[in-house]
């Protein structure tokens, strides 16, 4: 969904931390808003959103992932909703 919607999207890792089976990583995503995106038309919009990873490993494969992201910020850099504040 992420490639389709945004044009080159990036990762920057800030921060990665591992404890046994786990690796933490907090990120911001870049990428230019140039397809449908949760029903929001393309905006040309260059967004930036925070966020955090967690995976879990058991013998040497990943076998969970859970993530979170802003996205109230996200959906008010493209327009869909007020920026807070």
């Amino acid at each position: 969904m992420i490639h389709s919607a945004f044009d080159g999207p990036q990762l920057t890792f800030h921060e990665v931390f591992s404890n046994g089976d786990r690796l933490v990583i907090r990120f911001t995503m870049t990428g230019t808003h140039s397809g449908e995106f949760l029903g929001i038309a393309p905006t040309g919009r260059t967004v930036a959103v925070d966020g955090i990873t967690t995976l879990h490993f058991r013998n040497g494969k990943c076998i969970e992932r859970w993530s979170s992201v802003d996205m109230y910020n996200w959906l008010a850099q493209l327009g869909a909703v007020q920026p807070l504040g």
